[in-house]
């Protein structure tokens, strides 16, 4: 052991968990609390969702997705003492020892960092020398220990992560996961759905990104600050707004989605025809911001059983402040009608999401009340999506420009954080990641 490690009070860790057998959250949430009677300042990260890594010729049987998250946190341990304090949790939550490698575990410990230790050993090897090879464990150690210099490379983990993102731009998504948060934080599996306008007229950031390269820079750019999906829409539907056929809409899309296409993406579109050629693209979402009102769209969605369907609450196109709903019963009978409806073309409660139309069909009351009574809807059996992003409803409480309202944007996202929201639509989502990790370490159910 070096004279350095003797003589630091406390080392900093970056530990890895994973589970991939029987209830994995709870695994992980038992290992959580077994690792806070040795890590003091804990704090972990979301938790994200990852395919097994198995050698070839594995069984099908160990072909089962892990659950994955990392922790750091202080503790007077030497690694090798830590190591053999995480094999003892392991042991104690019934993980067996096998003999065979990449086998499906109930729960898994690794010690990725400590501080600038390197220490190679054949019982502890410091860093983790498959660490930067991993990006379900590179991809929640930037969540919460982003700027940790890797002691080999010297860069920060951030850093790895772009590299790693730069790698695999061909296929965006492959280095995002499901993130779902651990009972012990916030009982929630709010999803972030950032926002692409490949316009150039949309409200809010119109032009801005009406490139196939700054269109491509921006979702790596959402995917790396925390962003689950990405919504690109290439038809602005804002109040007034000029409208195009599927021709041109298609023709802007293309270019953008031969690039970017896969089960991450989803396509904010009306049209039936654009949607049958998102999907054969490879998309893993349709948002129909028209609310199948055209049957076409719904027989699409029907003719394509893996792809999610999210069903916009929208009485006219673009958006009209003269035709608004009435009142939240009945947009939530409206509801319950596009689901029966939906699921008469094959579309199941199990892939259609419902978006209660914010700004499509509410005035900024009815807007604020379908906020504040959100939950309701969990009723109706399907999950949520709210699109609050930036809209016009918040002039009466802020007089800003489209841009400047991502502080009220926030404020109701985090409400709607405790609501149970499946899916929350926004621009800026480095700002939401960031208020949602701050929150979460405050909140308690």
């Amino acid at each position: 052991m070096s004279s350095v490690e003797k003589s630091k009070p406390k080392n900093n860790y970056l530990i890895a968990l994973g589970s991939n057998i029987g209830n994995r959250e709870k695994n992980l949430k038992n290992a959580l609390d077994l690792l806070r009677d040795i890590l003091r300042d804990m704090i972990s990260s979301s938790v994200y969702e990852s395919q097994a890594l198995l050698k070839p010729n594995s069984p099908d049987s160990w072909n089962i997705p892990y659950l994955n998250m990392v922790v750091t946190g202080y503790s007077s341990l030497s690694p090798n003492d830590m190591l053999s304090k995480l094999k003892e949790i392991e042991k104690s939550l019934g993980r067996i020892d096998c003999k065979t490698s990449w086998a499906p575990r109930i729960i898994d410990l690794d010690i990725l960092l400590v501080d600038d230790f390197i220490l190679l050993e054949p019982s502890c090897q410091i860093p983790h020398p498959e660490f930067l090879n991993r990006d379900f464990c590179l991809v929640p150690a930037a969540e919460i220990a982003g700027s940790w210099l890797h002691p080999i490379t010297k860069q920060a983990v951030i850093e790895h992560v772009k590299s790693l993102t730069d790698i695999l731009c061909e296929k965006v998504s492959n280095i995002c996961y499901s993130t779902v948060l651990i009972c012990d934080k916030i009982k929630t599996m709010t999803k972030i759905l950032g926002i692409l306008n490949f316009t150039p007229n949309s409200f809010s950031d119109g032009g801005n990104f009406f490139a196939v390269d700054k269109a491509l820079k921006h979702i790596r750019k959402m995917f790396i600050d925390g962003a689950d999906l990405i919504d690109i829409g290439a038809v602005a539907t804002s109040y007034g707004a000029r409208t195009i056929g599927h021709e041109e809409e298609w023709q802007r899309l293309q270019p953008l989605l031969s690039q970017c296409a896969s089960a991450k993406v989803s396509v904010d579109t009306y049209s039936h025809e654009t949607a049958k050629k998102a999907i054969e693209s490879g998309v893993g979402f349709i948002n129909d911001i028209a609310g199948g009102k055209d049957e076409k769209m719904l027989e699409v969605m029907g003719a394509a059983p893996h792809m999610d369907y999210i069903c916009v609450y929208s009485l006219v196109l673009p958006a009209d402040r003269e035709t608004i709903a009435k009142d939240m019963e009945e947009i939530m009978e409206w509801g319950r009608k596009k689901i029966e409806q939906a699921e008469s073309f094959g579309i199941g409660k199990d892939r259609f999401i419902f978006d209660p139309g914010i700004g499509f069909s509410t005035d900024a009351k009815l807007s604020f009340e379908v906020i504040r009574r959100v939950s309701e809807f969990k009723q109706l059996g399907v999950p949520i999506c709210v699109g609050h992003s930036r809209k016009f409803f918040f002039n009466t409480i802020c007089h800003v420009s489209p841009e400047e309202k991502d502080i009220e944007t926030i404020a109701a996202s985090i409400y709607m954080l405790t609501q149970d929201v499946d899916y929350l639509r926004v621009h800026n989502v480095e700002w939401h990641a960031r208020a949602f990790r701050a929150f979460k370490m405050f909140w308690k159910e």
